[in-house]
């Protein structure tokens, strides 16, 4: 975490601007990526429009994703990750979001802003060192997940 800090002091609010200028192509390629390697996520056939339902999910879902980036990289706290990590775990459980979509949404949306956001040396890395602690951080919460949430708005 100590490179993410570094990284994010160095060029997280320069970075969130530049992220957030290209929000849509950054967030639809993800959406994308999302719907053709998970087709079943929040499908429900018993839902009135289920198609329908399941792409307000994807984009509800990573737009969420690209509100906590701007947050981590505009307040350069990537502590944030950690608190919505294991504040998100409990409910979980209530809908089919494992840690393989957690990586694979966090991975597909670096990668979108890598392909859609001109960056410089600097920011290539940045976006490698977030990606690195969000998967430490999913890791991490997936093996404690029965700790108790209480503690982490206190610390």
């Amino acid at each position: 975490m100590d490179a993410l800090v570094r990284s994010l002091e160095q060029c997280g609010p320069a970075l969130a601007v530049a992220i957030e200028a290209r929000r849509e192509p950054v967030c639809d390629a993800t959406i994308d990526r999302l719907s053709l390697a998970f087709p079943s996520l929040y499908y429900n056939p018993g839902h009135p429009d289920p198609k329908l339902r399941q792409q307000r999910a994807y984009r509800e879902v990573v737009s969420r994703f690209h509100g906590l980036i701007q947050v981590v990289l505009i307040c350069r706290l990537p502590r944030v990750l950690e608190r919505e990590c294991f504040a998100s775990w409990g409910t979980l459980p209530y809908f089919p979001i494992a840690s393989r979509h957690r990586w694979a949404i966090a991975h597909w949306y670096l990668a979108a802003v890598g392909a859609n956001v001109p960056l410089d040396r600097d920011s290539r890395g940045l976006i490698s060192d977030l990606e690195h602690a969000i998967i430490e951080v999913v890791n991490h919460a997936e093996g404690a997940s029965a700790m108790p949430i209480l503690t982490l708005a206190h610390s």
